[in-house]
C-alpha cells in the first residue's frame, strides 16, 4: 500500500512539471540566465508567500501540528531582503501583489498539504540555487531568496519528520484525502501566478 507521501507524490507529479515548466523557472534555469531572471523568480515566491503564511499561522490550522512538527517560519523577511539586495526599495517592496488565489487552508490535513509543497520546494531549490548563485554572480543576500526555506542538514532533517507525521495518515483516509487537495491546489495556484507577465 502506497504510504500519503507517495500518494501525495503521484498525484501531484503532472502539476509540478508544469510549474518546473513555467517561464520563470526555465529562464532562470537556463544557459541565458540574468540577475533579473533571478529576481523575478524571488518576487514570485515572495507573492506566494505573503498569501500562504498567514493561512498556516491560523490557530485551528497549526495548533494542532505545533508539537509534531518543526516551528513554521515566516520566509517573506528572508525573500524581502533579497529583493532589497537586488535593489528593490520599501515602497517597491510594499507594491509587489501577492498570489490571488491561494488554496483553502482551513484544517491541520489540508496544512499538511500545502506543506508538502513548501518543503519539497527546499530540497529542490538546494539542487539549482548554488548553480544560479555562482553562474550569475549573485551576493549571499540576493542568492538567499531562492532558498529561503534554508540549506544543509537541517532541510533533510525537516523533511524526513514532515513526512513521518503525513504518512501517519493514509491516502485513503478524509485528512489524506484534504492533503491531496491541497497540495494539488496549492500547485493550481502557483502555475498560473509564474506563467503571467
Amino acid at each position: 500500500m502506497k504510504t500519503l507521501r507517495e500518494h501525495i507524490r503521484q498525484e501531484t507529479g503532472a502539476l509540478h512539471a508544469i510549474l518546473d515548466k513555467t517561464p520563470p523557472a526555465l529562464a532562470l534555469t537556463g544557459a541565458a540566465a540574468t540577475p533579473a531572471d533571478a529576481c523575478r523568480f524571488v518576487t514570485l515566491t515572495l507573492g506566494a508567500e505573503r498569501a500562504i503564511h498567514p493561512l498556516l499561522m491560523a490557530p485551528d490550522v497549526c495548533e494542532p501540528l505545533s508539537d509534531l512538527l518543526p516551528a513554521e517560519r515566516d520566509h517573506g523577511p528572508v525573500l524581502e531582503r533579497s529583493l532589497r539586495a537586488f535593489g528593490l526599495d520599501d515602497a517597491a517592496l510594499a507594491a509587489l501583489p501577492s498570489l490571488p488565489n491561494p488554496p483553502r487552508v482551513d484544517t491541520p490535513a489540508r496544512a499538511l498539504g500545502v506543506w508538502y509543497v513548501r518543503e519539497g520546494a527546499s530540497r529542490g531549490a538546494r539542487r539549482f540555487a548554488p548553480r544560479v548563485r555562482d553562474r550569475l554572480g549573485l551576493s549571499a543576500e540576493q542568492a538567499a531568496g531562492l532558498m529561503p526555506y534554508g540549506d544543509g542538514p537541517a532541510v533533510d532533517a525537516r523533511w524526513e519528520i514532515f513526512v513521518q507525521v503525513l504518512n501517519r495518515h493514509s491516502p485513503e483516509s478524509a485528512e489524506g484525502k484534504e492533503a491531496v487537495a491541497a497540495a494539488c491546489a496549492y500547485f493550481e495556484a502557483l502555475i498560473p501566478w509564474f506563467r503571467a507577465p
